[in-house]
């Protein structure tokens, strides 16, 4: 199948969701829907339009440093004595923070091999303080990061004294039960 009758197929199919969903809106709520129906499909290729023929299922995501890719967003639930992947996932959401729970709804049942689980440990993409209750709802010890650190601090920066009072952000995880 060629791009142009790839892209109708797939504008076809949004735009008959589209109005039946209208439709079920109306039908639920008894009243017309607001706005004008959605456009037909157009039934061709933008020039501004663009389409992966190789991986269909990733997209266009912001990257570290600035910039887009087109990527997916992977996850890996790994056993750390074993290193036995336990639960891997890919998604197209850009960002981890709301990644951790289907993570944990996949490790309901461990293997009996592992064990109970143990603590998680999540860098800080994954803080959130829904993150921290989820883990502690499961019986399970979060232990996230809260901030990215540099990977190079200068000397100054590795022997300075610590800060003698928290910052506002600091508090809030606190609260939260993550500092």
């Amino acid at each position: 199948m060629n791009v142009a009758a790839r892209v109708a197929e797939r504008e076809q199919a949004d735009s008959q969701a589209k109005l039946a969903a209208r439709a079920e809106k109306a039908r639920r709520t008894g009243q017309k829907p607001g706005g004008p129906p959605p456009a037909p499909p157009s039934g061709g290729v933008d020039a501004q339009e663009q389409i992966n023929l190789t991986d269909d299922e990733s997209r266009i995501m912001p990257v570290a440093g600035g910039g887009f890719e087109q990527c997916c967003n992977a996850q890996a639930m790994v056993a750390a004595e074993s290193l036995s992947v336990l639960a891997p996932e890919v998604t197209q959401a850009a960002t981890d923070q709301a990644q951790l729970l289907p993570m944990i709804e996949k490790l309901k049942a461990p293997p009996q091999a592992l064990g109970r689980t143990a603590p998680i440990l999540a860098d800080s993409g994954y803080a959130s303080g829904k993150n921290v209750e989820a883990c502690t709802a499961a019986g399970i010890e979060p232990l996230i990061a809260l901030r990215r650190e540099r990977h190079h601090p200068t000397w100054r920066q590795r022997f300075a004294p610590a800060p003698g009072r928290r910052r506002t952000g600091q508090a809030r995880w606190t609260r939260c039960g993550i500092g």
